[in-house]
């Protein structure tokens, strides 16, 4: 790669203010300031394309007055039974007219633990006024197998030990371990990563 072409590169990329990857824009390409900061394109290193049909942004100031751009894009009808992604304490209407917090494969766990958790975990329910977020804990990363603030599942990462890991059928599946460990089965046959002992002289 020539030198010429990595100081074009990174004057560019120092010229853009802050780039964000956006819908407004074409995979991989990032929604940035234009040169004269007064539109918003969509960049892929040197070379820039329009907005999405329909989307349109505008250049605003961030923290310091760096330029940042802000867009908005027609939002398209979901197919029926299709909830989309999930917003956090957004209630939707059940089958049977009644108010759910979740879309029905998801469960709605409180984002911090309860506070009356003094006794069992698992019975903790979320008071109407407390945050929460809807998961799949069949897959979920930090609620695996259910919620881990309530104690009913477990958030994978934080495992001891673990370094690479994925939330499969309700059960953190681990691949590799940090330094100083090793990777083996309990007595249920459950992965967990165990400390190396020290080698004898």
């Amino acid at each position: 790669m020539r030198p010429s072409f990595i100081a074009t590169t990174l004057l560019v990329l120092a010229s853009t203010a802050v780039a964000t990857f956006d819908q407004a824009c074409p995979l991989l390409y990032a929604l940035v300031p234009n040169i004269h900061k007064d539109k918003c394109v969509c960049q892929l290193l040197l070379e820039t394309k329009p907005l999405k049909d329909g989307c349109t942004a505008v250049v605003k100031k961030g923290l310091l007055g760096i330029p940042y751009c802000e867009s908005t894009c027609p939002s398209h009808p979901q197919p029926s039974g299709h909830h989309g992604k999930p917003k956090r304490n957004q209630p939707i209407l059940g089958p049977d007219g009644t108010l759910q917090r979740c879309p029905s494969a998801m469960t709605a766990c409180p984002i911090d633990s309860p506070p009356a958790l003094n006794g069992d975990r698992s019975t903790a329910t979320i008071s109407p006024n407390e945050p929460y977020e809807c998961v799949i804990p069949s897959e979920d990363l930090y609620n695996c197998g259910g919620c881990s603030s309530t104690g009913q599942g477990v958030s994978c990462i934080d495992i001891p030990g673990v370094r690479g890991t994925s939330c499969t059928e309700g059960k953190c599946m681990i691949y590799t371990c940090m330094r100083g460990y090793t990777l083996s089965l309990n007595d249920k046959g459950e992965q967990k990563c165990v400390r190396k002992s020290p080698r004898r002289v």
